[in-house]
C-alpha cells in the first residue's frame, strides 16, 4: 500500500479526533481554554510496569494512573476509573501467577494486593510505607523500602507477613542469597542477616557511598559505588575488593544486573547500557539511545527487562535482539528551554538533542530551524530579539545565533568562566549572569567576562533578577542577596528553617515576593527579611505573574493555580493540562496567555479565553517504526498487528500543519509513505483506528 501526497486529500469523518498539535485536556467547568502548541499532550509518568511471561502485566504512574495489559506490551487498556486511591508508584506481578497475584504499593502505608488478576483488591500489611516488593525465591516474598529501616517478609503468597527491623536505613535496596541470607547497603556499609532478618551484622565498608548491588549466577556479589568502581564479594557482603576501577564515566546510575548467559548489564543515566561477558572486567556499549535519556527504573521480566521514562515512556530491552523497542509512549522532542522576544511575538524553543524550533505567531505554531553542533544538553534559551538569541549548553558554553537560530557560534568567556551541567544563563539589562559549577559572572553580549567569584554551587542553583543591580541567589537551606548586580553577596534576614530546595522565585512588585519551596517564604519589604509564608502554595514546580502584578500562577503536577489576593493565601484552580510536570512556566510578555512547558510538549493557557471542557485524548499505543529514517523521500511504516480494517493516516508538519489526512483500508504488516513532495523538516506521523493511536517521528532530509 503506497500513500502519494500529491493524491491525498483530508477525510471529513475524522477530523473530530484529535492530534498532538491541537487541542487538550480539559474536564472541568472552571477550566479555560488550553492549545496544545506543540508536541505530544502533557501525558502522565508511567513510574512503575510489570509484565508476565504470560503477557499478562500493569504499568502504573503519577496521578492516579492505571494501565493494564494482555499480549506482553504490545497494547494498554486505561483502567484509572477502576481505582479509587493514589500514590501508586510500584507494581510486582508473583512468578508464575501470569500476574493473576499482583501487589501494588507507594506513599501508603500498605501494599495493594488482588489474587484474582485485578477484579478484586485488598490492603494486606499495615506497615511503614513498603515501596518495593522482591520475590527473589519460590515461597518468599520481601517487602522495602529505601530510607527506611524495616523488612517485610511473607512466605504464603502474600496474605500474610511478619517484619524484621534491618537496624539502619536501607539505601541501595535487596541482595538476597537466600530466604534467610540478605543484605543491603547504607552510604558505604554493607549490614547483612544470616537469620531471616532477626538480626543484622556490618560488614566491610567501600571508599564511597554504594548505588547498586546484584547477586551473581554464582553467589558473589557485586556492586557499584558512586565515582562507578566495580566492587566484589565472595563471603556473602562480610569484605570488598575493587574488582573494575571504572566501569564507565558517569557517576550515576539506574541498573545492575546478570542474565541467564552470564552477561552482565549495567545502564548508567542517559541510557548508556553496556555488558560484560567476562565478569565485569571489560565492558561494551550496546545502546545510547536518545529515547532512553529519560530512563529512571528498570524492571527484569522473563527475558527481557523493562526500561521506564518520563511522559509514558515505556520500553523493552530483548536480550534475543539486544535492542530496546517501545512499548508505550508518545514520541515527543524533549524540550529543554522556551523563551520569547520582549516584544511577545516571536518565540524559540530547543530540545535536548538541540534541535531548534522557532515561532513568529506568539507560540502558535513552530518549525524547525536548524540542529546546531553543540556539546552537551542545553541549559538555557535567552531571546534577545527575532535574530539574535543566546543558549547555554552543556559543554559547549555560552552560543549566540544572530541570524533567528540558523547558526550558532561560542563566545569567548574563556577559561576562567566555564559552564557544565547544570548552568544558568540569565539577562541582567543588556549583560548576563552566568553561574557554572564553580563560580558565577556577569558577561557582555560579546561575551567579555566583567567579573567572576567563586561560589559553593551544592547551596546555590538558581538566581532571580530584580533589576541590573538587586537580585537573589537561592538553594538548599540557602537565599542570598545582592545589591551591586552580583559582585558581592549577603545574607538576608531568614525567620524559619529553609530546608528544601526551592523551585521558584517571583516579586509581584519591588517590595513583595515569595519563594517556592517546602516550606514557602515571603517577604514584604524588597527581600531584606523573609518570613515563612505556611498559607503560601507548597511543593509547586514554577511560578509566574499578571501583566499588572497582583496575581500569582503556580503550577503542580498539571494543574495551574492563581491566587489574588496580595499575601497569596487564596488559591483557585485556573486549569488542568495533565499530570506532568512543568519545566517552566511564564507569561508572553505583554499578554495574558501563560505558556507551560515540560520535556513533552508546549500548552497555552489563555487566560481571557471562554471555558470550554475537551475531551480526553486516546491513550497512545506502541510507537510506529518507520524506516528508513531519516529518508530522502520514501519510508516503510511496520503496522501493528491490532490495526486491521478502515483507519486514518495522518502526517503533521513541525508547525502543525496537516500534511496527510485519509481513510485507508489495513490489509498487510507494512505501508508505504511518499514523502518526496514535502520539504526537508521533522514529520508526525499518526494512525488510528478511532480507538488507539499509533505515531511516529520521520525526519525527511
Amino acid at each position: 500500500m503506497l500513500l502519494n501526497l500529491n493524491s491525498l486529500q483530508m477525510n471529513q469523518r475524522f477530523l473530530l479526533l484529535l492530534c498532538s498539535f491541537v487541542l487538550l485536556l480539559c474536564t472541568c467547568a472552571s477550566a479555560q481554554r488550553v492549545t496544545q502548541t506543540f508536541g505530544p499532550d502533557f501525558y502522565t509518568n508511567i513510574d512503575d510496569a510489570d509484565i508476565a511471561a504470560g503477557g499478562n502485566g500493569w504499568a502504573v504512574g503519577v496521578c492516579n494512573i492505571f494501565l493494564k495489559t494482555s499480549d506482553g506490551g504490545e497494547t494498554w487498556t486505561d483502567v484509572s476509573e477502576d481505582f479509587d486511591i493514589s500514590s501508586v508508584r510500584y507494581v510486582s506481578c508473583l512468578p508464575g501467577t501470569n500476574c493473576e497475584t499482583v501487589f501494588m504499593s507507594g506513599n501508603f502505608p500498605e501494599i495493594m494486593a488482588s489474587f484474582d488478576g485485578g477484579n478484586n483488591w485488598e490492603m494486606i500489611t499495615g506497615t511503614s510505607r513498603f515501596t518495593r516488593v522482591d520475590h527473589p525465591f519460590p515461597g518468599l516474598i520481601l517487602a522495602y523500602s529505601t530510607r527506611l529501616d524495616k523488612i517485610g517478609k511473607s512466605t504464603d503468597g502474600g496474605r500474610t507477613w511478619s517484619y524484621a527491623a534491618s537496624g539502619t536505613d536501607l539505601e541501595s535496596g535487596l541482595a538476597v542469597l537466600s530466604e534467610n541470607e540478605y543484605g543491603y547497603f547504607t552510604d558505604k556499609y554493607y549490614y547483612l542477616t544470616t537469620d531471616g532478618g532477626q538480626t543484622f551484622v556490618q560488614g566491610d565498608s567501600l571508599d564511597q557511598s554504594a548505588s547498586l548491588i546484584t547477586v551473581t549466577n554464582d553467589g558473589n556479589l557485586l556492586a557499584v559505588d558512586r565515582y562507578t568502581k566495580l566492587w566484589r564479594s565472595t563471603d556473602k557482603g562480610v569484605t570488598w575488593t575493587i574488582h573494575n576501577e571504572r566501569i564507565f564515566q558517569y557517576t550515576v546510575h539506574n541498573a545492575l544486573w546478570q542474565d541467564a548467559d552470564d552477561v552482565l548489564h549495567y545502564i548508567t543515566f542517559l541510557g548508556i547500557h553496556v555488558t560484560s561477558a567476562d565478569g565485569g572486567l571489560t565492558w561494551e556499549r550496546i545502546s545510547t539511545s536518545p529515547r532512553l535519556w529519560s530512563a529512571n527504573h528498570y524492571k527484569l521480566i522473563p527475558n527481557s527487562v523493562l526500561a521506564l521514562g518520563d511522559d509514558n515512556s515505556l520500553h523493552k530491552f530483548d536480550y534475543a535482539t539486544g535492542v530496546y523497542d517501545y512499548l508505550l509512549g508518545e514520541v515527543h522532542p524533549d524540550f529543554q528551554a522556551l523563551d520569547f522576544s520582549p516584544d511577545g511575538k516571536t518565540g524559540f524553543i530547543v530540545t535536548r538533542d538541540n534541535l531548534v524550533y522557532r515561532s513568529d505567531d506568539g507560540g502558535r505554531n513552530w518549525a524547525y530551524v536548524s540542529t546546531p553542533d553543540l556539546q552537551g544538553d542545553p541549559e538555557q534559551l535567552v531571546v534577545r530579539s527575532a535574530e539574535q538569541i543566546f543558549l547555554l549548553t552543556q559543554y559547549s558554553g555560552l552560543t549566540v545565533s544572530n541570524d533567528g537560530g540558523v547558526t550558532f557560534t561560542e563566545l569567548p568567556t574563556g577559561n576562567e568562566l566555564r559552564t557544565f551541567n547544570g548552568g544558568i544563563l540569565k539577562p541582567i539589562g543588556d549583560d548576563f549572569f552566568l553561574l557554572d559549577q564553580n563560580s558565577f559572572g556577569r558577561v557582555t553580549a560579546d561575551g567579555t567576562v566583567l567579573y567572576v567569584n567563586d561560589i559553593d554551587r551544592s547551596a546555590i542553583h538558581d538566581v532571580y533578577f530584580l533589576n541590573e543591580l538587586k537580585g537573589f541567589g537561592y538553594g538548599r537551606k540557602t537565599l542570598m542577596v545582592t545589591l551591586d548586580g552580583g559582585v558581592t553577596w549577603n545574607a538576608p534576614t531568614v525567620n524559619g528553617d529553609l530546608e528544601s530546595s526551592p523551585s521558584d522565585m517571583v516579586f509581584t512588585d519591588d517590595q513583595h515576593g515569595f519563594l517556592l519551596s517546602f516550606p514557602s517564604f515571603a517577604t514584604t519589604d524588597g527581600g531584606a527579611t523573609w518570613n515563612e509564608a505556611p498559607d503560601f502554595w507548597k511543593r509547586g514546580d514554577a511560578m509566574t505573574t499578571s501583566i499588572t502584578g497582583d496575581t500569582i500562577y503556580v503550577h503542580e503536577r498539571g494543574s495551574i493555580y492563581q491566587s489574588t489576593n496580595a499575601m497569596a493565601t487564596e488559591w483557585e484552580l485556573v486549569t488542568s493540562l495533565g499530570c506532568g510536570r512543568a519545566l517552566k512556566l511564564m507569561r508572553r510578555p505583554g499578554t495574558s496567555e501563560l505558556f507551560a512547558m515540560e520535556t513533552s510538549g508546549i500548552a497555552l493557557i489563555d487566560l481571557e479565553a471562554t471555558p470550554v471542557g475537551v475531551e480526553k485524548v486516546v491513550l497512545a499505543a506502541k510507537p510506529l517504526k518507520i524506516f528508513p529514517n531519516p529518508t530522502t523521500g520514501l519510508a516503510s511504516v511496520a503496522l501493528p498487528a491490532s490495526l486491521r480494517g478502515e483507519a486514518l493516516v495522518e502526517v503533521y508538519s513541525a508547525t502543525g500543519q496537516q500534511i496527510v489526512g485519509q481513510s485507508v483500508m489495513v490489509a498487510s504488516e507494512r505501508m508505504n509513505l511518499d514523502l518526496s513532495a514535502v520539504p526537508a523538516g521533522i514529520y508526525l506521523v499518526r494512525m488510528t483506528d478511532g480507538q488507539v493511536m499509533h505515531t511516529g517521528r520521520v525526519v525527511v532530509r
